[in-house]
Protein backbone atom coordinates (compact mmCIF):
# COMPACT_ATOMS: atom_id res chain seq x y z
CA UNK A 1 0.00 0.00 0.00
CA UNK A 2 2.78 2.45 0.88
CA UNK A 3 4.83 1.31 -2.09
CA UNK A 4 1.85 1.80 -4.43
CA UNK A 5 1.27 5.33 -3.12
CA UNK A 6 4.92 6.29 -3.62
CA UNK A 7 5.08 4.79 -7.13
CA UNK A 8 1.76 6.46 -8.02
CA UNK A 9 3.00 9.87 -6.87
CA UNK A 10 6.36 9.37 -8.62
CA UNK A 11 4.64 8.50 -11.90
CA UNK A 12 3.35 12.06 -12.05
CA UNK A 13 6.86 13.57 -12.16
CA UNK A 14 9.12 13.12 -15.23
CA UNK A 15 12.35 12.83 -13.26
CA UNK A 16 10.91 10.17 -10.94
CA UNK A 17 9.58 8.21 -13.91
CA UNK A 18 13.20 7.87 -15.06
CA UNK A 19 14.52 7.39 -11.49
CA UNK A 20 11.82 5.47 -9.67
CA UNK A 21 12.05 5.59 -5.89
CA UNK A 22 12.69 2.43 -3.92
CA UNK A 23 10.88 1.95 -0.62
CA UNK A 24 12.88 0.14 2.04
CA UNK A 25 12.08 -0.69 5.62
CA UNK A 26 15.14 -0.19 7.76
CA UNK A 27 13.56 0.97 10.99
CA UNK A 28 14.35 -0.56 14.34
CA UNK A 29 13.71 -4.29 14.47
CA UNK A 30 14.27 -6.76 17.27
CA UNK A 31 13.73 -10.43 17.90
CA UNK A 32 10.97 -11.25 20.33
CA UNK A 33 11.72 -11.90 23.99
CA UNK A 34 9.48 -14.36 25.77
CA UNK A 35 9.34 -15.37 29.42
CA UNK A 36 7.17 -18.40 30.25
CA UNK A 37 4.27 -17.71 32.60
CA UNK A 38 5.67 -20.35 34.97
CA UNK A 39 9.13 -18.75 35.17
CA UNK A 40 10.21 -18.01 38.77
CA UNK A 41 10.31 -14.28 38.03
CA UNK A 42 6.69 -14.26 36.84
CA UNK A 43 5.49 -16.53 39.64
CA UNK A 44 7.16 -14.39 42.32
CA UNK A 45 5.80 -11.07 41.12
CA UNK A 46 2.44 -12.77 40.61
CA UNK A 47 2.46 -13.90 44.23
CA UNK A 48 2.94 -10.32 45.43
CA UNK A 49 0.38 -9.01 42.97
CA UNK A 50 -2.17 -11.45 44.48
CA UNK A 51 -1.29 -10.40 48.03
CA UNK A 52 -1.61 -6.69 47.31
CA UNK A 53 -4.52 -6.74 44.86
CA UNK A 54 -6.39 -9.85 46.03
CA UNK A 55 -6.60 -11.05 42.42
CA UNK A 56 -4.50 -12.95 39.90
CA UNK A 57 -1.98 -10.92 37.94
CA UNK A 58 -3.01 -10.74 34.29
CA UNK A 59 -0.39 -12.22 31.96
CA UNK A 60 -0.03 -10.17 28.82
CA UNK A 61 1.77 -10.54 25.54
CA UNK A 62 2.77 -7.33 23.80
CA UNK A 63 4.15 -6.57 20.39
CA UNK A 64 5.87 -3.44 21.63
CA UNK A 65 9.60 -3.24 22.27
CA UNK A 66 10.81 -2.66 25.81
CA UNK A 67 14.25 -2.62 27.40
CA UNK A 68 13.58 -5.90 29.20
CA UNK A 69 14.55 -7.72 26.01
CA UNK A 70 18.24 -6.81 26.52
CA UNK A 71 18.28 -8.66 29.84
CA UNK A 72 16.33 -11.63 28.46
CA UNK A 73 18.65 -11.90 25.43
CA UNK A 74 21.62 -11.91 27.85
CA UNK A 75 20.13 -14.79 29.84
CA UNK A 76 18.54 -12.84 32.69
CA UNK A 77 14.75 -13.07 32.44
CA UNK A 78 13.02 -9.70 32.68
CA UNK A 79 9.51 -8.43 32.15
CA UNK A 80 7.30 -5.38 32.52
CA UNK A 81 5.11 -4.69 35.52
CA UNK A 82 3.72 -1.30 36.28
CA UNK A 83 0.87 1.01 37.10
CA UNK A 84 -2.33 1.12 35.07
CA UNK A 85 -2.88 3.64 32.33
CA UNK A 86 -3.62 3.96 28.67
CA UNK A 87 -2.55 5.21 25.26
CA UNK A 88 1.18 4.58 25.87
CA UNK A 89 3.50 6.94 24.00
CA UNK A 90 0.49 8.82 22.59
CA UNK A 91 -0.34 12.48 22.87
CA UNK A 92 -3.02 11.60 25.41
CA UNK A 93 -1.09 9.00 27.41
CA UNK A 94 -2.41 8.73 30.94
CA UNK A 95 -1.64 7.02 34.24
CA UNK A 96 -4.16 5.95 36.87
CA UNK A 97 -2.67 7.60 39.95
CA UNK A 98 -4.61 5.29 42.29
CA UNK A 99 -2.60 2.36 40.85
CA UNK A 100 0.83 3.83 41.67
CA UNK A 101 1.01 2.97 45.40
CA UNK A 102 -0.23 -0.63 45.04
CA UNK A 103 2.23 -1.12 42.18
CA UNK A 104 5.07 0.25 44.30
CA UNK A 105 4.10 -2.18 47.10
CA UNK A 106 4.17 -5.15 44.69
CA UNK A 107 7.53 -4.17 43.23
CA UNK A 108 9.06 -3.45 46.65
CA UNK A 109 7.86 -6.76 48.10
CA UNK A 110 9.03 -8.59 45.00
CA UNK A 111 12.54 -7.12 45.32
CA UNK A 112 12.79 -8.07 49.00
CA UNK A 113 11.53 -11.59 48.26
CA UNK A 114 13.67 -12.07 45.14
CA UNK A 115 16.80 -10.95 47.00
CA UNK A 116 16.04 -13.25 49.95
CA UNK A 117 15.49 -10.42 52.44
CA UNK A 118 11.86 -11.27 53.26
CA UNK A 119 9.02 -13.55 52.15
Amino acid sequence: MIEAAVIGAAAEEPWFREHPPVVTYEGFQSAGAVIPADAPLVETIGKWHRRVHGAEMPIRVATSITDDRYYTFAGTPAGCYGASGGNPHGADEWLDLTSVMPTAKVIGAFILDWCGVAE
